[in-house]
């Protein structure tokens, strides 16, 4: 066995660059199967939070095909838009053959920076909010890794310190239970909960596009 060993020393020695070669490749190889199966386990992970999301044991998304041109001149363009609008959208909230939920994003501003989350513009902290009621809350699954999500309380509008969950990347600057304010209104907003870094939801209107929620601020929506 020592005089194999032997050999095989002086081949290495021999033949270095080859061997260096041959190893470089195998590590190569191991790291590109790692990779595969990282990215595998992680599809299916994601896969069952999408059916769990909903429920159901397949899932499936619409594709946005809408024709703006016919939109602005059969229905933004006339004069009762706001008024056939509203009742249609009172029509798919209360009609019980209907799942559906409600939300919008906007941009706040807050009277703090926190680096790597907000921007500044012209002295202002700009973040990304998105309002939402229970339904939506329900249909994405959304929980916290502290704290809570809203109750039924938190949407009531005349709320005076208004309460916000946000996105997993604040942690590192916020605990529950701080108060922050907006840097244009003053309004006082108080930090009930921190969502997953994993929490997501799924925009319609951009076909389908995954929006991942670790810089956002969840604000309760009431309809």
């Amino acid at each position: 066995m020592w005089v194999q060993f032997k050999y095989a020393q002086r081949d290495i020695k021999q033949n270095w660059v080859s061997f260096l070669l041959t190893c470089v490749q195998i590590l190569v190889s191991l790291i590109l199967a790692a990779l595969v199966l990282k990215i595998f386990f992680g599809v299916n992970d994601f896969k069952k939070q999408l059916t769990a999301m909903s429920g159901f044991e397949e899932t499936y998304f619409l594709l946005d095909k809408t024709d703006d041109d016919f939109l602005s001149a059969n229905l933004f363009g006339k004069s009762d838009a706001a008024d056939r609008l509203l009742e249609f959208y009172q029509y798919l909230t209360k009609n019980p053959n209907f799942k559906s939920y409600t939300h919008y994003s906007n941009s706040v501003v807050l009277d703090t920076l926190f680096p790597g989350i907000g921007t500044e513009d012209n002295e202002n902290y700009w973040y990304d909010a998105l309002y939402v009621n229970q339904n939506f809350v329900d249909e994405f699954d959304l929980q916290t890794v502290s704290g809570t999500m809203f109750n039924a309380d938190n949407y009531n509008s005349s709320n005076t310190i208004v309460p916000i969950v946000l996105g997993n990347d604040f942690i590192k600057y916020l605990k529950i239970g701080d108060l922050i304010k907006d840097g244009i209104t003053g309004q006082t907003y108080k930090v009930i909960g921190f969502l997953p870094k994993e929490a997501f939801y799924i925009f319609p209107k951009a076909s389908g596009t995954i929006e991942f929620l670790n810089k956002t601020i969840l604000y309760s929506y009431s309809n």
